[in-house]
């Protein structure tokens, strides 16, 4: 019985860690022609003490993106696109899914 409770126990444990990143920023990347720009990098860093958290390359045909696993923070979030200029934003992630919604980028030429 005690295994029992034990083995409960850790697994409540286990669950409440595993969520504690669970949140989410999501956005679009579009051009001034408000069409999709499909393949870009995305930097994140915590917004206090400008630390790398990760990198993420994405190749969507919609321009879509989803940066998972983050805790609670304020990040700043720098955007790489090649022939568009470097976008960076600041964003505090409060709820679990944080929206960005469509950020426009300018290009180069």
């Amino acid at each position: 019985m005690k295994k029992i409770q034990y083995l409960i126990f850790i697994s409540f444990l286990f669950m409440s860690f595993n969520g504690i990143n669970n949140y989410s920023i999501w956005g679009r990347l579009v051009d001034h022609g408000f069409s999709p720009v499909s393949i870009f990098k995305i930097k994140v860093f915590q917004e206090r003490d400008s630390v790398f958290v990760k990198e993420l390359h994405f190749n969507d045909k919609n321009g879509e993106f989803i940066i998972k696993d983050l805790p609670p923070n304020k990040y700043i979030l720098e955007i790489t696109v090649e022939q568009y200029t470097k976008y960076s934003i600041t964003k505090e992630i409060i709820n679990k899914n944080e929206s960005l919604g469509e950020i426009y980028l300018q290009n180069t030429w």
